[in-house]
């Protein structure tokens, strides 16, 4: 009898047991919204259940993302306020923006450690695992895995680099010239100016430029990265590469060439006079009007302006993407060209704010994300839909979905499906390579570019003598193209905002921002030379060497880790 007494009461306890656990489980699978601090890409807010792929996570996990645009898009001044106030209201994961945002969350406590939760994110550990030291280095005190960012990797030019985009048109009647250092540029651009004073009535640009965004002032020193050298999305220092070091950008040779460059536009009449107000949006009309001739640093643009060209019925203004180089780096026979390709994406940091009452959702969510077949899921789409695979294990893009590509459709499309929206929130690699070779968003595959080329462009990459769109890179008798991993470097510069050497650098930055405008507007070149030695003489005085040598001490850290 006791027994029998004591079978039956162990058998109440294992029914009591597997009922608790079925319905934790039940629990788990509850529908939770998760909300995030960021925004769809462009400012807006978005809901992941407006999309396929978010139906999908949710009839999967049972989670909604919801993405809330921070203060007027500015995540870094939210994240900031959030953190002054300790208040997170209802948020679950924010977008820190910044390095310096990042490790002042770390430091206050307010994020998760993933650690914690190492043996349920055994994907995202495997799936990041070469990008998860750079994130540790963000702990400065413990090394703790708090954050994720998009981090790509890559071994070979995908897509066009940012260098400049040109009017078919303008090419073909200026006799397809041979375009390489900023002398050619600038004999081009008088050329084309003179043949196109007017596009539909409307005064044309020589070279269109986006400089009233926040980080103009900085894009004006980028041509050194076109010129044998590379430096992170500052300006104060740029990186010799060859050496591992890092070296002062402002007062080198190189700099002033840049900036003596876009001083001549400037003199010359051929610098878009709104070049210091335009952003992105007004850039993007002046490409989709074709008033722009030429517009500078972009690739991101050319669909919806060739698009605009086939809607005004102008096909052959079309535009295609062209190196340019400093004159300087041809003559001294520095004939490499270091393309950045890995740097880590610090506007895309997230974290799991502590507070959340949802962290083992978001942790699930996290580790579900991070696999190859949900990057291709994110960015290609589905299989027989948006993409095929062909006998060499290539996905190739369907016609239907490249007719959509080139339409009106696309974005409302890409937004219908959940194509990209969801691809920087989270781990999945955006411009990573897949294990077949190509990159992770179709959007830069060579074989789709290719693919997807117009009859102009395909004329004029005909005209110009080049076989694709990436030979002027790939197959340049004018420089070896070397494909280079910016992520130590771009960890390197991360500063502490609360240490002397970052104010350092903080007031050099805010300085030249107001500098480099006054030096490419000079309206003499013995003006300009006045100002730019003005402002090297300022910039050391403000302590540019000191911020140099913390960025190499920084470097020395990493490459030891």
């Amino acid at each position: 009898m006791k027994a029998n007494l004591r079978w039956l009461c162990l058998g109440v306890t294992l029914m009591l047991a597997f009922s608790a656990v079925g319905m934790a489980e039940e629990a788990a699978r509850e529908p939770v919204v998760i909300k995030m601090v960021g925004d769809d890409g462009f400012g807006n807010a978005y809901s992941s259940l407006e999309s396929e792929v978010g139906q999908m996570i949710y009839e999967d996990l049972g989670i909604e993302i919801q993405f809330v645009p921070g203060n007027s898009g500015d995540q870094f001044d939210t994240a900031m306020m959030m953190l002054a106030s300790q208040n997170w209201g209802d948020y679950d994961i924010i977008n820190t923006a910044t390095d310096d945002a990042t490790m002042r969350y770390i430091e206050a406590g307010a994020f998760v450690n993933l650690d914690d939760y190492k043996d349920k994110l055994q994907n995202f550990y495997s799936y990041s695992a070469d990008l998860i030291p750079l994130w540790r280095s963000l702990d400065k005190a413990n090394g703790g895995l708090y954050v994720w960012q998009a981090g790509p990797e890559q071994t070979a030019l995908v897509g066009t680099p940012l260098d400049i985009a040109v009017r078919c048109d303008v090419l073909e009647a200026c006799g397809y010239p041979h375009l390489d250092t900023t002398d050619d540029w600038v004999a081009f651009l008088k050329q084309a100016k003179e043949l196109f004073p007017e596009q539909n009535g409307e005064p044309t640009v020589a070279m269109s430029f986006f400089w009233g965004n926040s980080i103009g002032p900085m894009v004006a020193t980028y041509l050194v990265r076109h010129s044998g050298y590379q430096h992170p999305a500052k300006t104060t220092a740029m990186i010799d590469v060859e050496n591992e070091t890092f070296i002062p950008l402002f007062n080198h040779e190189y700099c002033k060439a840049a900036l003596d460059f876009y001083n001549t536009l400037y003199i010359e009449g051929l610098m878009d006079p709104d070049a210091w107000i335009d952003d992105f949006a007004e850039q993007q009309a002046k490409m989709d009007a074709g008033t722009a001739l030429t517009v500078h640093f972009t690739n991101w643009t050319l669909s919806q302006a060739n698009a605009a060209a086939d809607g005004r019925g102008q096909p052959e203004q079309h535009y295609i993407i062209c190196p340019i180089r400093l004159q300087i780096a041809k003559d001294e026979g520095r004939n490499v060209r270091y393309e950045s390709y890995g740097s880590l994406r610090p506007d895309d940091t997230r974290g799991i704010l502590a507070t959340s009452p949802n962290i083992e959702r978001i942790v699930e969510l996290i580790d579900y994300l991070s696999s190859e077949e949900m990057s291709i899921r994110l960015h290609w789409g589905v299989e027989g839909r948006e993409y095929t695979v062909n006998e060499d294990g290539k996905m190739v893009i369907t016609e239907e979905f490249a007719r959509i590509y080139n339409s009106e459709e696309y974005m409302d499309y890409m937004d219908e499906k959940g194509l990209d929206s969801l691809g920087r929130m989270f781990p999945t690699r955006t411009f990573a390579l897949l294990s077949n070779g190509q990159p992770c968003r179709f959007q830069v595959d060579p074989d789709f570019l290719m693919q997807n080329a117009t009859e102009t462009q395909l004329r004029t990459y005909q005209g110009m003598g080049y076989e694709n769109m990436l030979s002027p890179w790939n197959d340049s008798e004018d420089f070896e193209y070397i494909p280079f991993d910016n992520t130590l470097y771009m960890q390197a510069v991360a500063l502490d905002s609360a240490t002397d050497i970052a104010k350092t650098e903080e007031r050099i930055i805010s300085y030249l921002d107001t500098q480099i405008p006054l030096i490419i507007n000079a309206e003499t070149k013995e003006d300009f030379e006045a100002r730019y030695q003005e402002t090297c003489e300022q910039v050391l005085a403000l302590g540019l060497e000191d911020v140099v040598a913390a960025y190499n001490a920084n470097l020395q850290t990493l490459l030891a880790q």
